[in-house]
Parts: structure tokens; C-alpha cells; sequence
């Protein structure tokens, strides 16, 4: 981050004139020590510590697990009808015409989609605190790394093709 002269930042490459009125070339803090910049009243502020806003209001302030449960079984449920909906057309000529049939990878699909989201939202239901939730975004891997799986959040059948 920035150094700081009062909640002023001070950028590199930036001429500046501090609160008595002394002005500062543009490199002025390429050129100097810290002890320097210091000596004239300048502050280094940190970079905040990062954190991932699915999980934290703020770093270290985990967000409720019980409101991250109840969004991402929305979440959950959203994407299943959305996986769904491409071929809901089967199911709808099924409905008007008794006659059709619905195709055994077409019915397969959608049954392997309706499984997948009752074991995502059982899986976040059953977590039971904000590492464990954190947990469900885990992708398997084996001895060497390698990916072996989908993460239990997104673990969703493959899509049909056309």
C-alpha cells in the first residue's frame, strides 16, 4: 500500500506539498529512505489482508453461515432449473401427448441433476460451521495434485450435448 500523510496518499511519481507547505518533487520517494519519509511525517499503511467476500464481510469477519446456507440453496436450486429447463420441453410434450417418450438420456439426465442438487443442498445444510461450508468449495485431488472430482458445491452431472 501507499504511504500516507494523514489519510492523504502519497503516490510515486506525484509531486506533493505537506501540511506546513513544503513542496516535494515527484521523486521525491523513488529517492529517499523510509527514515526519511518518516523524519517528514509520512506513514506506510499495509495492504489489507486479502479475504474472499463469498465467505467475509471484511478480512477476519466471517459473513453468518446460516444466511450463506439459505443464499447458496437458492444458489443450489437455481442452477438446477437451469440445468433442467432445456429440456423441460420433454417433459411438457409428455404431459399434452401421452403418446411420446421421453429419451432414456434426456430422463437420465435430468434424474442425475435432480440427485446432484439434493446432495449439494444436503451438503451445505450439513456443514457444520463456516470452515466447513468453506470446505464445500474443496476440489478433490489425489496423491500428486491432480484433480479427481468436482468441488461437493459444483458437483453436477455433465451437460447433454444437442
Amino acid at each position: 500500500m501507499p504511504w500516507k500523510l494523514g489519510t492523504k496518499t502519497i503516490n510515486l511519481g506525484r509531486s506533493w506539498t505537506d501540511s506546513s507547505g513544503n513542496q516535494y518533487p515527484s521523486n521525491w520517494l523513488a529517492l529517499t529512505t523510509d527514515a526519511e519519509k518518516k523524519a517528514v511525517g509520512l506513514k506506510w499503511e499495509a495492504d489489507p489482508t486479502p479475504f474472499d467476500s463469498r465467505f467475509y464481510l471484511s478480512a477476519g469477519n466471517p459473513r453468518d453461515v446460516a444466511e450463506l446456507k439459505t443464499a447458496w440453496i437458492a444458489n443450489t436450486k437455481n442452477t438446477a432449473d437451469s440445468l433442467l429447463s432445456p429440456t423441460d420441453w420433454y417433459i411438457i410434450r409428455k404431459a399434452e401427448d401421452s403418446t411420446t417418450t421421453i429419451p432414456t438420456d434426456v430422463a437420465t439426465y435430468r434424474a442425475a441433476v435432480r440427485t446432484a442438487s439434493g446432495k449439494i443442498e444436503t451438503s451445505i445444510t450439513n456443514a457444520a460451521d463456516h470452515a466447513a461450508f468453506i470446505a464445500l468449495w474443496n476440489t478433490p485431488v489425489d496423491s500428486e495434485g491432480k484433480q479427481t472430482g468436482n468441488a461437493p458445491i459444483n458437483d453436477w452431472p455433465e451437460p447433454l450435448i444437442g
